[in-house]
């Protein structure tokens, strides 16, 4: 073969080459070849383009089209990189200009690998069919270490995928691995929109798809953050907080996540969410739950709000509820929790303000101004059948001769309970006085009853009006209709039957608390 350039189509041993095709060509065969490495070098220097490399077409078990087989080279330079195969740049590596004439240009690819089209002369099944595959990253032989063995690597500018990226086994789990090591500050995994449009990380396909921990089972996402060298944990972006993510092994183990240390969970798809060192340890640590704590002089800090699930239209809403562990046998069997759920009591109103009235004979609340977070108002589609609610006022009156008073519970400014007029039988200095009520939701609705039983105005003997004397009790009940549809504020309204500065009364505590 001789070294000049080729400007025909010569022929070796059946070979043909030319603008169009190299067919039959064995690139092992140098020796035969004369010197095949600077007459392709000429030839594709000189050959018009394109030029193709084509095998024929052919049944049965056809050879390869074109194939570079790797030399065995021994004794290679030390520390100096060796590339064995460059496509593109020149021939230092680098790259190389090609200019366009002047004009927009939609799309501009490279290196292009076009995907073949598999058929059957029947019908069949191609179980994996892959237009590019790699089979594994550098292996590490004889007296070799590598650091980082890595079978695809993309060394700058952006990647697309404009097709899905699926999992790597029979379980359909594919796993991003954000790799801190050999760098001071934890690595961190971003979801990033160039123009700050919101980003999300989501696990769909009809909510059988997790976002969690790799494992030998199950349906798994994988977000894997790895430890730096100082130990610390790498950083999910978006918590404000080094933490590591664990997630679902399968559909039925639980999900595990912490963030240092001062929260640890699992949830698992019984709706089980254990709070401290996971759902069973030998030195259980007890949990806190905090909103968002404040930095800097004197900040607020954020509340923490439970609910219940929200259910659609009129129909009954979650709650908020305890359920108890089951004390049972001697041993290691977990407990179990209570079938039932009971509810918890939580404070609506609170207020430590004073009120007083003296005077007067005008009808007046005896709640002073609502603490900050606290209302005396039920919410709209807030009341549930049989809640209860509990009414407590505390202080103290002074009357002169024998007035009366009367006291009324309205909601929404509907009377629920009307005292009467409550005769005091001597004068009273500085007495004090609980005003306790029950008040319930029999129904909800636009119709709603609501009752108070029972209601009770405590204060000393009226011969004494001391400290611990006897007790005089005023009990009551009764009933109203309330539309319950709307807002409706609980009040307790205090009358004095006679004007006079003398006839006071003052309260110093407050308070509604929903018990059911």
């Amino acid at each position: 073969m001789p070294s000049e350039k080729i400007t025909a189509m010569p022929s070796w041993g059946g070979a043909q080459v030319g603008t169009d095709l190299i067919t039959g060509v064995d690139l092992s065969q140098a020796a035969a070849l004369q010197n095949v490495k600077s007459t392709l070098d000429d030839f594709f220097g000189n050959v018009p383009s394109p030029t193709s490399i084509r095998r024929p077409a052919a049944t049965g078990a056809p050879s390869r089209a074109f194939q570079i087989i790797t030399p065995a080279d021994t004794a290679l330079t030390a520390s100096t990189e060796n590339i064995l195969n460059q496509i593109g740049g020149n021939a230092s590596a680098a790259t190389v200009t090609r200019q366009f004439a002047t004009g927009a240009l939609t799309t501009q690819r490279e290196n292009v690998v076009v995907h073949p089209t598999y058929g059957f002369v029947g019908a069949s099944t191609m179980t994996v069919g892959a237009t590019f595959s790699i089979t594994n990253a550098p292996a590490a032989g004889t007296n070799a270490t590598i650091t980082q063995p890595l079978a695809f690597w993309i060394q700058g500018g952006l990647s697309r995928f404009d097709g899905d990226i699926v999992g790597a086994d029979t379980n359909d789990r594919a796993r991003i691995r954000v790799d801190a090591s050999g760098v001071s500050f934890p690595s961190t995994l971003f979801l990033y929109h160039p123009t700050g449009q919101p980003t999300q990380l989501a696990a769909a396909n009809f909510f059988q798809t997790n976002i969690g921990y790799p494992s030998t089972t199950g349906r798994d996402m994988g977000i894997q953050l790895s430890t730096d060298t100082t130990g610390s944990y790498a950083m999910f972006a978006g918590f404000g907080a080094l933490a590591t993510i664990f997630g679902n092994q399968n559909n039925t183990n639980p999900i595990i996540f912490g963030i240092n240390n001062v929260f640890q969970g699992q949830i698992n798809n019984g709706s089980l969410w254990y709070m401290g060192n996971g759902d069973l340890n030998a030195s259980p640590v007890t949990a806190v739950v905090n909103g968002t704590g404040a930095s800097g002089n004197n900040v607020a800090g954020a509340n923490l709000d439970l609910a219940g699930g929200r259910a659609t239209g009129n129909a009954e809403p979650g709650f908020v509820a305890v359920r108890y562990p089951l004390r049972g046998s001697s041993g290691t069997t977990i407990q179990s929790l209570s079938t039932n759920r009971y509810p918890v009591v939580t404070n609506m109103f609170r207020a430590g303000g004073t009120v007083t009235i003296a005077s007067s004979t005008t009808e007046t609340s005896l709640f002073a101004t609502a603490a900050s977070g606290s209302t005396r108002t039920i919410e709209a589609g807030m009341a549930r059948q049989w809640q209860a609610y509990h009414i407590v006022i505390n202080g103290f009156f002074s009357t002169t001769g024998t007035p009366t008073a009367r006291i009324r519970l309205t909601v929404a400014g509907t009377q629920i309970l009307d005292t009467g007029a409550i005769a005091f039988t001597t004068a009273a200095l500085n007495t004090r006085f609980r005003i306790e009520a029950y008040m319930w939701i029999e129904s909800i609705g636009a119709t709603a009853t609501v009752s108070c039983t029972p209601f009770r105005f405590d204060y000393p003997d009226s011969t004494a009006f001391a400290n611990n004397s006897a007790m005089r009790s005023l009990f009551g009940g009764g009933a109203g209709t309330i539309n319950l549809t709307a807002a409706a504020a609980i009040d307790v309204l205090w009358t004095w039957g006679t004007n006079s500065a003398s006839n006071t009364i003052s309260t110093n505590q407050q308070s509604i608390n929903i018990i059911g």
